[in-house]
């Protein structure tokens, strides 16, 4: 079975898009030109990306994660990732260690911080605020 590619990764409302397409297109447009020709193919592909934006639902995915992250952490992990991408596009030995040296940092920092915060967490805990 061949897969297509999708103008948008989420479901549609299909009803949606076929009302908003309607309405947004002119059938009356004129094509005598190769420049009216190139100008109803702009604005016909606009329409349909605008139909499809709109027949589709928000997306509920966010990066609450990255924004709960101390900045020196994200700065390792910016660091991380540079010498990742200068590791694969080198393959070489001085590059892998850095990287290594980078992931262990990262890993290391990550446990203070998640151990840290979770006995915040816990010494925070009490039975007299229905805490638990």
């Amino acid at each position: 079975m061949k897969k297509y590619p999708s103008l948008t990764p989420v479901p549609k409302n299909w009803y949606l898009f076929k009302l908003t397409l309607e309405t947004k297109i002119d059938l009356s447009t004129s094509l005598k030109s190769i420049s009216e020709i190139d100008n109803a193919v702009e604005s016909f592909t606009k329409i349909i990306q605008n139909s499809a934006t709109a027949s589709s639902p928000e997306s509920k995915i966010s990066n609450s994660k990255k924004k709960n992250l101390l900045p020196h952490i994200q700065q390792l992990l910016s660091k991380k990732r540079q010498a990742r991408n200068r590791w694969q596009s080198t393959s070489m030995l001085s590059d892998k260690k850095a990287l290594n040296q980078s992931t262990n940092s990262l890993r290391n920092t990550l446990k203070i911080y998640n151990s840290d915060k979770y006995q915040s967490y816990v010494k925070s805990l009490s039975n007299n605020k229905n805490s638990i």
